[in-house]
């Protein structure tokens, strides 16, 4: 569908004001728009001395003691085709009419009429300074003068009784019937074609009843549910910020490792967030929350509460040979042959294995305190072992390993490592959980003591048993400027794997609002978007459903070094006193270099424009005008059908007396 050109309007419009201004512009006084719509203007014109229009108008204005009325106000409106649609010029004031002896470009209802006006003779190229000189032109030469009530109103009642008169004796003469006569020469009662009765007028009639209901229902609908119509005017905001309302989940990135920061558009600026209000909680596999939901800042990493369950220990020890078994795997080049991790699990009654990059700064840093608990655990010098009950009371040896993931890539990757570093305590049979806690001596023998004595609980064969995502939900007061969003992965206590990296997820609520908006929590998130949606119900359906249009959608990449990238485009509307905000949506896939980690990014852009929604109700009035002018046009078209089927069969009836169909009255048909 075409669109209005807003540029070409305001040249138009600087070019009749340059013409106004330096007075080349002959007869048109002014020219401007109605309050903020530029899709409306008032043109106020004059005409030539001694012209029928301009003498009128100064004998009207000597009348009525108003120098203001010697000219002629016109409103152009401009349609949303425009230019390749022509505008529509009308009359404001004062009432026009048509002179007798020529063809006025005024219509009854108010609009001038021209051939530049319509379509057909519309050149999109057209000035509207040409327009404003060809009406003026119209309205000198066309003949239209001012109107004049009293013999106005003379001539409509005169030919309304003249129509109605010529109207009785067409239909008399039509029906070949006469008036009855009175003895003073009146008619008296109505036509035959009135009164007589048919089979084929009793049909008709009924499918008029039915016709007439069905126009009433739809009338009746069309009352009740009003329409609306939209304005554009320049964006009015009275805030300098904006909220960004979200709910989203990160399927495959801790919260230890999620941040949420927002750019500007160059993507090198940060922007301040004036209201951070967002929490992050833990999700399964399966998308559910658990744990609770902590703030950012406050986010600590304390060990695992202890757990009720014992562990049930099966041992599975195969010697390979104890240096082999009991080697770190920190080089490729040690003098090990490091042929099966597995053997390596197989060979312990428990296995601690710390997964490390020779370049990740956290495992740089915690190297030398996990040297330090592997001497204590380990024995060195006279200092024997430590040993750690199981569930029957049995001591258990725990063996700790280094495993360096750059020499020993491929077995990182299928078990699935993509932090550094990563603390895992395997069982002889091949079971293993995670630690997740603060990377200290004490807290990391006392995990491991309780680790020990635990059943099945807290065990899995598989790296995808203990995936974790996290829940990112609230909202963040950012300034009114174009930037963008981004769940950033990283920034932890831990070192990410950019090949492991997958920033896959769903987005269960995201809107913009003014930053006043105090409806979305924490507690209820549902309810608060129920609430945001409360406050939309005075817009259309078109236009809700472009408030919040990612709500549930799921994005999920489908390889490495790769992340989604949401581009919006914002764009405030406001019906009545209620303010929200439009947006849409293109999503892409961006391919990264390999060292890059993956970022969700959502990137808005605010346009500089507002689009108002009004209500269009119907009035009362002019609901029972229209559907008496509906039904009254289905009864003369169904009367006309009715006659048209009478006279057709009595014509197919030869040698038969031809029947007269029976004509049809309100609240009767025969």
């Amino acid at each position: 569908m075409p669109q209005l050109n807003f540029k070409r309007l305001l040249v138009e419009y600087k070019k009749v004001q340059s013409a106004i201004s330096a007075g080349q512009a002959q007869g048109i006084l002014r020219c401007e728009p109605v309050g903020d719509n530029m899709l409306e203007w008032d043109v106020d014109m004059t005409f030539p001395e001694g012209s029928p229009l301009q003498t009128s108008l100064d004998a009207l204005a000597e009348s009525m003691f108003d120098a203001e009325m010697k000219k002629l106000t016109l409103s152009v409106r401009f349609p949303a085709e425009y230019p390749l649609s022509p505008p529509e010029v009308w009359l404001r004031r004062p009432r026009m009419r048509h002179c007798s002896e020529h063809a006025g470009a005024v219509t009854f209802g108010g609009r001038v009429c021209s051939l530049t006006l319509a379509s057909p003779g519309w050149n999109p190229v057209t000035a509207m300074l040409s327009v404003l000189e060809d009406v003026r032109r119209l309205g000198n030469e066309g003949g239209t003068e001012r109107k004049k009530q009293d013999s106005y109103f003379k001539k409509v009642v005169c030919r309304v009784k003249m129509r109605t008169l010529v109207a009785i004796a067409v239909e008399h003469e039509r029906s070949g019937t006469t008036p009855h006569k009175m003895p003073n020469g009146k008619a008296r009662g109505p036509p035959r074609d009135f009164v007589e009765a048919s089979q084929i007028g009793g049909t008709w009639t009924l499918i008029a009843y039915g016709i007439m209901l069905v126009v009433f229902l739809f009338e009746l609908a069309s009352f009740m549910s009003p329409g609306y119509t939209t304005m554009m005017t320049l964006d009015k905001a009275g805030s300098d910020l904006l909220q960004i309302n979200f709910d989203v989940d990160v399927h495959d990135i801790e919260c230890r490792n999620l941040q949420l920061v927002v750019y500007a558009q160059n993507g090198k600026e940060k922007l301040g967030v004036l209201g951070e209000d967002f929490w992050l909680r833990s999700i399964d596999a399966s998308g559910k929350t658990f744990g609770v939901s902590i703030k950012p800042q406050e986010y600590q990493w304390q060990g695992q509460e202890e757990d009720d369950h014992d562990k049930v220990m099966q041992k599975v020890r195969q010697q390979d040979g104890a240096e082999e078994i009991d080697s770190d795997w920190a080089s490729s080049h040690d003098g090990f042959k490091h042929k099966s991790f597995e053997h390596v699990i197989q060979g312990h009654d428990f296995t601690f294995i710390n997964f490390f990059a020779g370049w990740c700064s956290h495992c740089q840093k915690f190297a030398p305190e996990w040297d330090q608990i592997a001497e204590k655990i380990h024995g060195k010098g006279d200092a024997p072992a430590m040993k750690f009950p199981d569930k029957d009371g049995i001591e258990r040896p725990i063996r700790l390993i280094k495993l360096n993931c750059v020499d020993f890539k491929e077995t990182c990757v299928e078990k699935g490592i993509d932090a550094y570093p990563t603390l895992r305590l395997y069982k002889a049979d091949g079971s293993f959980t995670v630690y997740d806690g603060r990377r200290g001596e004490a807290e990391i023998v006392r995990w491991l003591e309780r680790m020990a004595k635990m059943r099945s609980y807290g065990w899995g064969k598989h790296h995808e048993t203990f995936e974790r995502g996290c829940n990112a939900r609230g909202r963040l007061q950012v300034p009114r400027v174009p930037g963008h969003l981004e769940l950033m992965a990283g920034g932890g206590d831990q070192t990410l794997n950019p090949r492991m990296t997958n920033v896959s997820h769903t987005i269960k609520h995201l809107s913009f609002s003014d930053a006043e908006d105090d409806t979305y929590s924490r507690k209820t998130p549902l309810l608060a978007a129920r609430l945001l949606q409360q406050g939309w119900k005075h817009f259309p359906g078109e236009v809700t459903r472009n408030l919040a249009p990612l709500d549930g959608r799921k994005f999920v990449t489908s390889g490495f070094h790769q992340a989604y990238i949401h581009d919006l485009k914002v764009v405030s509307t406001v019906a009545g006193k209620e303010t929200s905000y439009q947006f849409q949506h293109q999503a892409r896939i961006s391919k990264l270099p390999e060292a890059a980690i993956p970022q969700a990014q959502f990137h808005y852009d605010i346009e500089p424009f507002s689009i108002h929604v009004k209500t269009d109700e119907k009035r009362w009035y002019d609901f029972g005008t229209s559907l008496c002018a509906v039904l009254g046009g289905a009864f003369v078209v169904l009367r006309l059908a009715s006659r048209f089927s009478v006279h057709l069969s009595a014509s197919l009836k030869l040698g038969a007396k031809a029947q007269r169909g029976g004509a049809m009255s309100i609240g009767h048909f025969e």
